[in-house]
C-alpha cells in the first residue's frame, strides 16, 4: 500500500551532557509533537506524542580503560489520532508510516529485531547500555585508515540490555506485561568525529546485526 506523508514536529528538549557526540555524564528530556494536517497529497493526517529521557552515569576510568559509562533510556509513545477515521473515499484510519509511530525493531530499538519488527498505536521501551572504552587500540596508527583522513580515535565495547512492548492502546498496565527482551553486544569507535557502530541483538528470534553512526541514545 502506497502512502504519501508531510507534516511537522515540535520539539520541547533539555540536554546537558559533556559530550554530545559520546557523552559520560548528564542528562536529555525531550517531549515531541507530531502533526501531520492531511495536507499536500497526504494520505490522511495522524498525531503522535512521545517521551525520551536519557541518562548518563561516568563510572570513571579503570586500571586499562580511559573510559566506562552506564547509559540509560526511556522512550514512551502514542498515536492519540489512531481510531479516528477519515472517509473521502471509503474509511481511511489516521495512523502514521510506521517509521513515524509506535515502532520497534531495527538499528535503534529492540536491535535484536528487524527493522518495523514490532508497530501498534502505542509503546513503551527501555535500555541499558555499559560502554567501556580500554586504553588498547590497535587501529589508532593504522596506515591504511590514516592515509584516507579516517583516524580512529577510540575504540568502545558495549554490552547492554532492551525490553519493550506495542500495544493497540495507552495502556500501561498492558505495556509492561508480555514484554520483549533484547541482549546486546557492541563495538564502536569514534573516526574523526563520528561514531561508527556494529551491534549484535540478540531475541527470542535469533541473532539481528545493526550497522550504522552515532549511539542509538
Amino acid at each position: 500500500v502506497e502512502a504519501t506523508t508531510s507534516g511537522a514536529e515540535f520539539i520541547l528538549r533539555y540536554e546537558n551532557t559533556d559530550f554530545h557526540e559520546n557523552p559520560s555524564r548528564g542528562s536529555v528530556q525531550q517531549m515531541r509533537f507530531t502533526k501531520e494536517w492531511g495536507k499536500l497529497g497526504s494520505t490522511a493526517p495522524w498525531e503522535t506524542v512521545d517521551l525520551t529521557l536519557t541518562k548518563y552515569f561516568s563510572l570513571g576510568a579503570g586500571r586499562t580503560s580511559r573510559q566506562r559509562v552506564l547509559a540509560l533510556n526511556l522512550w514512551w509513545i502514542d498515536t492519540p489520532s489512531w481510531d479516528d477515521v477519515e472517509s473521502p473515499d471509503g474509511p481511511l484510519y489516521r495512523r502514521p508510516p510506521s517509521y513515524a509511530g509506535a515502532t520497534l525493531g531495527g538499528t535503534e530499538r529492540m536491535r535484536g529485531y528487524p527493522e518495523g519488527r514490532f508497530n501498534d498505536r502505542s509503546a513503551v521501551y527501555y535500555a541499558a547500555e555499559y560502554r567501556h572504552v580500554p586504553d588498547w587500540n590497535p587501529l589508532r596508527d593504522f596506515g591504511w585508515l590514516n592515509r584516507r583522513n579516517a583516524r580512529v580515535q577510540w575504540l568502545q565495547y558495549v554490552v547492554g540490555l532492551e525490553v519493550g512492548r506495542v500495544a493497540d492502546e495507552f495502556d500501561l498496565g498492558e505495556l509492561h506485561s508480555d514484554m520483549k527482551v533484547c541482549g546486546i553486544l557492541g563495538l564502536r569507535a569514534m573516526v574523526n568525529t563520528l561514531v561508527v557502530r556494529a551491534d549484535v541483538g540478540l531475541s527470542d528470534e535469533g541473532a539481528a546485526v545493526q550497522m550504522t553512526i552515532d549511539h542509538p541514545f
